[in-house]
């Protein structure tokens, strides 16, 4: 914004000093008398509004560039932060994601481990069973 401030700035002094110019050139051909004089006045005046009004388009095309400039260059730096603080919550879901997932499967683990024990258990007593039906048959026989 501080580019755009000194670029009118600009524009305003370099207005006034080409309408001073122009006073400065005109006011000496008021002076003479005769159709000459007025005439030189006019195209002297035209020929002043002309190089002002080009060089107040050129300063404007100036300004409107850092203007537009500027511009792009804020939102682009907006666009950039909104897509880091958007990166860094993906990585943080994904963080969180992968550690539940870590311990979920840890859990599936632990489970097996247990179903196991109990599977292991369950064979361990029947084989008992088995065997103390054996030796109670082995008595009646």
């Amino acid at each position: 914004m501080k580019r755009t401030a000194n670029l009118q700035e600009r524009l305003q002094e370099k207005s006034q000093a080409v309408g001073e110019r122009a006073d400065a050139v005109v006011a000496p051909l008021h002076g003479g008398a005769g159709g000459e004089s007025e005439l030189a006045d006019k195209a002297g005046k035209s020929q002043m509004l002309e190089d002002a009004s080009s060089n107040n388009v050129s300063l404007m095309r100036t300004m409107l560039r850092a203007m537009l400039h500027e511009t792009s260059t804020q939102l682009m730096d907006e666009q950039k932060k909104m897509l880091e603080r958007l990166w860094d919550a993906l990585m943080g879901n994904q963080r969180m994601t992968t550690q539940m997932m870590g311990e979920q499967l840890e859990m599936v683990r632990q489970l097996q481990q247990e179903v196991q024990a109990v599977k292991t258990q369950a064979v361990e007593e029947s084989r008992k069973a088995a065997e103390g039906d054996a030796r109670a048959n082995e008595r009646t026989d």
